[in-house]
């Protein structure tokens, strides 16, 4: 069993850790809202500065393994899952049950690991985006005003990168069944999914929290609604996920319009 301070030691390291990543992505974003430019390439400019120094760091502490960082995260992972069985299976599931669910958290969490990387790495962004104006507002810098989370809006081609995994998914499901490319494809598709499904439901958030806004929701009101989401995570992200996805097409806050911030001294 892990000791108390152990836990408290990692927790703090973790604390720092990510730290030191909000630094890193608000000083590359500082550079880009210095010269005036807008909301989506400073978040850009972050989230590729932040990928970065973590991709960097995963490959200097994998340094000198035999296995690549996929395998290290499956064989502990294999580790971990034999000692829930015996839990799943008293708690009534079944072997068949338990191996599905296996293996779709291995295809859509471990294999799809660049994904979370990179969807981590953009809510870090957007957290520095928010601190870095923040400072910046209260300095003599003139920078645009920081554009409102719930008037963020996911650019329009992005739509894209969702339609092509869904593609590649179909292709993967109907074409190459049991074949080596089918993995190849698995991988893409199921990195392409998480990703581009995880940043529409980010918009379907924003598009929450607008409404919430534009009716002027007591504060009691949105407690219960944010308790809601977080007790019904399933329903949540289905739920946002298509707000974000039919918003390229309804515009449902109708401000589809180019974002474009006051400035301010």
């Amino acid at each position: 069993m892990v000791s108390f301070p152990k836990i408290l030691l990692g927790l703090i390291y973790q604390f720092f850790f990510v730290a030191i990543i909000l630094g890193i992505a608000g000083i590359s974003e500082s550079l880009i809202l210095i010269k005036g430019r807008k909301f989506w390439a400073a978040i850009l400019l972050g989230t590729l500065t932040a990928a970065l120094f973590l991709g960097g760091t995963i490959t200097i502490l994998n340094k000198g393994h035999n296995q690549n960082i996929f395998l290290q995260f499956l064989n502990r992972f294999d580790a971990h899952w034999k000692q829930e069985v015996p839990v799943f299976l008293k708690a009534g599931i079944s072997l068949a049950e338990i191996h599905a669910l296996k293996q779709f958290c291995i295809r859509y969490f471990i294999f799809a690991f660049p994904a979370w990387l990179l969807l981590g790495c953009l809510i870090l962004s957007i957290l520095a985006y928010y601190l870095i104006s923040l400072v910046f507002l209260k300095t003599s810098f003139k920078i645009n005003s920081p554009v409102a989370f719930q008037n963020i809006v996911i650019p329009e081609p992005l739509i894209f990168g969702l339609i092509l995994g869904g593609v590649l998914k179909l292709l993967e499901l109907s074409h190459f069944k049991g074949l080596f490319l089918n993995s190849a494809l698995g991988i893409i598709d199921n990195n392409l999914l998480v990703l581009f499904l995880g940043i529409y439901f980010i918009g379907g958030l924003t598009i929450i929290f607008f409404f919430l806004k534009r009716f002027k929701a007591p504060w009691f009101l949105r407690i219960i609604v944010y308790l809601l989401i977080i007790y019904w995570m399933n329903a949540t992200i289905v739920f946002a996920c298509a707000l974000g996805i039919f918003d390229v097409w309804f515009d449902f806050r109708k401000i589809k319009s180019p974002l474009k911030p006051k400035a301010s001294a």
